[in-house]
C-alpha cells in the first residue's frame, strides 16, 4: 500500500471488488488480448468484444489486512457499505464475452439473414439487415429486374459480409507493421505501471485511477522505467473457431449453392430457348421458357426479364403465322412488330415479311386487272413498302428489288385484258398515279400510251352495244382529248356521233311514252330532236307517230305510221275532236219532241293537230284535220243515262276508213 509523506492512505483509489482469477493475469503489451488477437506494438491492446459484469467469481489468494481503500486491500461488507468523504470506491471487474471468429461471422452474414450479427449479439442490426435483404430480394424479383439493381443487391451482399467480418475484429495486415521497433512500442505504452511489489502482494487488486496528490505533498521517489515489451506471440484463436465456422458454413452454403444452381439452370433454359427461337421454333422455345419459376427470378431476375421478352416476341411470331393464312397484310404488320420487339431473335422475320407483302401485292394487282382501282392502289403500295424496307440490302441485308420488278413485269404483261373497259380503267389509274423522283415503280406509266387508245375506243363500242350511250360518248371524247393525233381519232369522232344519236333517240323515246296513268306523252309539250331522222320535207310519204286519237290510228295504213321514233320523220300531236261544218239535217221520231219529230244536224269531225319535225324537234305544221262521213242513217243510235231525252240535236257524221285517211293524208304527203 502506497502512502503519502505523512503516512496516511491516499484518497479515492478505485479498486476492483472482485479481482481476476490468478489463472488470468493482466495482459502485457504484445500479448494476446481477450479477443484472441495479439496487441500490436505501438497501440493499446484491444479488449475484444463487449464484456459483461460478473457479480461472483472465485476469490484469489488471501491478502494481508490493510487499511480500507489501500492497494491490495480485500474489501469487506463494511468497507463497501461505508459512507463519508473518505469512503473507498470500488468497481466490479468485467468478465469478457467469448469472442467470435471474424471469418465465421462474415460467412454467416453471407446468408443475407443477419445471422453473423446474431453471433455477435447484435440483434437490432441482425433484424435490420435481414429486413433490408428481404426487401431488396423482393424488389429484384418484381420491380427491379435489371442489371443495375442486381448490382445493388450484390453490393449489399458483399457489404454485410465484410461488415460482419470487421465487427468481429477482422483486420487487413498493414504495410510496415513488422518493421516497427520495440522502442516505438515502448513509447506508446502507459507512462506508469503499478509497482510489481504491490501486484505480488495483492494479485487480485488493480488500481484504475488515483486522485491527484495534495499540492503540499513532498515529491516521492521517481518511478522505475518500464521494462521493454516481450516479442509478439503468434495469435491464439478461440477454441470454438471450428464450431463457429461450421455453423456459418451450414447457414450460408445452402443459400449460395441454391442461388448458383438456379442461375446455372436458368442460363441453360435460356440458352436452349434462344437456340430454338433463332431456328424459328417458337413453340419449342416457349415450352422451354415455361420451365422458369419464381426461384429463377430470385436467383437471376434480369435473365427472367429477358426470357419474358423472348416469350412475347415468340408469341408475336406465332400470331403472325396464323394471320398470314387468312390476311397476309395483318401477318406482315405483326411481323414488323416482332422485328421491332427487343426480344426478337429470328433473323428470317424481315424476309418472311417481304414474302408476304410481295404475295399480297401480286394478288392485289391481279384483282386490279379487272378495273378495281382500290386493289391497284393497295398492290402498288405493298410493292413500294418492300422497296422502301428491303431495297438495296434492306433490313435483312437482302436486296428484294428484283422481286418487286418481277411482280411489276408480270402485272404489266397482262395488259391489255380481254375486257377493254377494264383495261381502260387500269391505264387511267396508271396515268393518273403520282410519282416522285427515284420511284422505281414509275415505269409502269410507260405502257399507257401503247395500250390506252385502243382500250378507250373498244370500251366505247362495248358500251354502245350495251346501250350505255352517255358513258360511251365519254370514252370517245376522252380519246379525242388525250390522243388527238392517234390513228383511232376518226373512229372516236364517229363514236361520238353515234353516241349522240343514241342519246337523242333514247330521250325521244322517253318523251313519247304515256304517263303511268294514261296521261298524254310529254313530247307534244316538250319536243326534242333526233338528228338521225329524215327531214320533213318533200312529197312523202313521211312516216309519223300519231299521238292522240287512238281510234283513228287503227284506220290509217301501216306504211304511214312508225312504231319507233328511229323510223319516224314527224310526230303528229292530235287534239280532241270538235263539231265542224254541218253537212246534213234529218228528222227523227221523238216522244219528247214537239210534234213527235226531232231534227238532227250531222257535222264533220274537226281535229286540231301539230306536226313536229323529228330531226329538229321543231314545229313543222299546225292545222285542223277535217274528217267527213255519211249522214242521215235510217236508225240513229245515241247513248243516254236514266230517262231517254230523245235524240241529240247535233251528231258527227259516220266516218269510214277512207274518210279518216282522207283527213290525215295531207300530213303524210305535205
Amino acid at each position: 500500500m502506497e502512502t503519502a509523506a505523512g503516512g496516511s492512505p491516499e484518497k479515492g483509489i478505485l479498486m476492483e471488488a472482485f479481482p481476476p482469477k490468478p489463472s488470468e493475469p493482466p495482459s502485457e503489451p504484445g500479448q494476446p488480448t481477450g479477443s484472441g488477437q495479439p496487441a500490436e506494438p505501438g497501440r493499446p491492446a484491444e479488449t475484444g468484444p463487449p464484456t459483461e459484469p460478473a457479480f461472483s467469481v472465485e476469490p484469489g489468494p488471501p491478502a494481508e489486512p490493510g487499511p480500507p481503500g489501500a492497494a491490495g486491500h480485500q474489501p469487506t461488507e463494511p468497507d463497501i457499505l461505508s459512507f463519508g468523504p473518505d469512503r473507498p470506491v470500488y468497481e466490479l471487474a468485467p468478465v469478457p464475452v467469448r469472442p467470435r471468429d471474424p471469418y465465421a461471422v462474415g460467412l454467416a452474414n453471407a446468408s443475407l439473414l443477419g445471422i453473423g450479427y446474431g453471433m455477435l449479439r447484435r440483434p437490432r442490426i441482425a433484424v435490420g439487415a435481414a429486413g433490408v435483404s428481404v426487401v431488396l430480394v423482393v424488389l429484384l424479383a418484381t420491380a427491379g429486374r435489371n442489371v443495375w439493381f442486381q448490382a445493388v443487391v450484390l453490393a449489399w451482399w458483399i457489404g454485410v459480409t465484410v461488415h460482419g467480418w470487421y465487427l468481429a475484429g477482422g483486420r487487413l495486415p498493414r504495410r510496415g507493421a513488422a518493421a516497427e521497433t520495440s522502442a516505438q512500442a515502448t513509447a506508446e505504452q502507459p507512462a506508469a505501471e503499478p509497482p510489481p511489489a504491490a501486484a505480488s502482494q495483492h494479485p487480485g487488486a488493480v488500481a484504475h485511477a488515483a486522485e491527484a496528490e495534495p499540492a503540499d505533498a513532498p515529491p516521492g521517489p521517481p518511478a522505475p522505467p518500464a521494462p521493454p515489451p516481450p516479442p509478439a506471440a503468434p495469435p491464439a484463436l478461440p477454441v470454438n473457431v471450428r464450431r463457429d465456422r461450421l455453423v456459418a458454413l451450414l447457414v450460408a452454403a445452402p443459400v449460395i449453392l441454391a442461388c448458383t444452381a438456379l442461375r446455372l439452370d436458368a442460363s441453360r433454359i435460356e440458352g436452349n430457348a434462344a437456340d430454338a427461337h433463332r431456328a424459328d421454333k417458337c413453340a419449342e422455345a416457349i415450352s422451354d421458357l415455361d420451365g422458369l419459376w419464381f426461384g429463377h427470378r430470385l436467383a437471376d431476375a434480369p435473365l427472367t426479364a429477358r426470357a419474358e421478352e423472348s416469350t412475347e416476341a415468340c408469341e408475336l411470331l406465332l400470331k403472325a403465322e396464323r394471320q398470314a393464312d387468312e390476311d397476309r397484310v395483318r401477318g406482315a404488320r405483326t411481323l414488323k412488330a416482332y422485328a421491332e420487339h427487343p426480344g426478337a431473335l429470328w433473323d428470317g422475320a424481315a424476309g418472311r415479311r417481304a414474302d408476304l407483302l410481295l404475295a399480297q401485292a401480286g394478288s392485289e394487282l391481279e384483282t386490279g386487272l379487272t378495273g378495281d382501282t382500290d386493289a391497284l392502289s393497295a398492290g402498288f403500295g405493298h410493292l413500294a413498302t418492300v422497296l422502301e424496307d428491303y431495297g438495296d440490302g434492306g433490313e435483312d441485308g437482302e436486296d428484294r428489288s428484283g422481286d418487286v420488278d418481277g411482280a411489276l413485269d408480270e402485272f404489266l404483261g397482262a395488259l391489255p385484258t380481254d375486257d377493254a373497259c377494264q383495261t381502260k380503267e387500269v391505264t387511267d389509274w396508271l396515268g393518273a398515279r403520282k410519282t416522285a423522283d427515284g420511284d422505281d415503280l414509275a415505269r409502269a406509266a410507260d405502257i399507257v400510251p401503247e395500250v390506252a387508245p385502243a382500250a378507250i375506243v373498244d370500251c366505247g363500242d362495248a358500251l354502245m352495244a350495251d346501250d350505255i350511250w352517255k358513258q360511251a360518248r365519254t370514252q370517245y371524247e376522252q380519246l379525242l382529248d388525250e390522243y388527238p393525233d392517234s390513228e383511232l381519232a376518226g373512229a372516236a369522232e364517229d363514236g361520238v356521233e353515234r353516241a349522240d344519236l343514241a342519246i337523242q333517240l333514247d330521250n325521244v323515246r322517253g318523251l313519247l311514252k304515256p304517263g303511268p296513268y294514261g296521261e298524254k306523252p310529254e313530247y307534244c309539250d316538250n319536243p326534242a330532236p333526233y338528228r338521225g331522222a329524215e327531214a320533213y320535207r318533200g312529197d312523202g310519204p313521211h312516216r309519223a307517230m300519231l299521238i292522240g286519237q287512238s281510234k283513228h290510228r287503227s284506220k290509217l295504213p301501216s306504211s304511214w305510221l312508225a312504231k319507233d321514233p328511229k323510223d319516224a320523220v314527224a310526230i303528229i300531236c292530235a287534239g280532241s275532236s270538235k263539231h265542224g261544218d254541218t253537212v246534213g239535217n234529218c228528222p227523227y221520231e221523238s216522244d219528247l219532241a214537239v210534234g213527235g219529230v226531232q231534227n238532227v244536224a250531222f257535222k264533220n269531225r274537226d281535229i286540231p293537230v301539230r306536226v313536229y319535225e323529228l330531226r329538229t324537234g321543231k314545229l313543222a305544221k299546225k292545222t285542223t284535220v277535217e274528217i267527213g262521213g255519211a249522214t242521215c242513217p235510217a236508225v240513229l243510235e245515241y247513248t243516254y243515262y236514266g230517262v231517254d231525252p230523245g235524240p241529240p240535236s247535233e251528231v258527227y257524221v259516220k266516218s269510214s276508213e277512207s274518210d279518216v285517211r282522207a283527213g290525215y293524208e295531207p300530213l303524210i304527203y305535205p
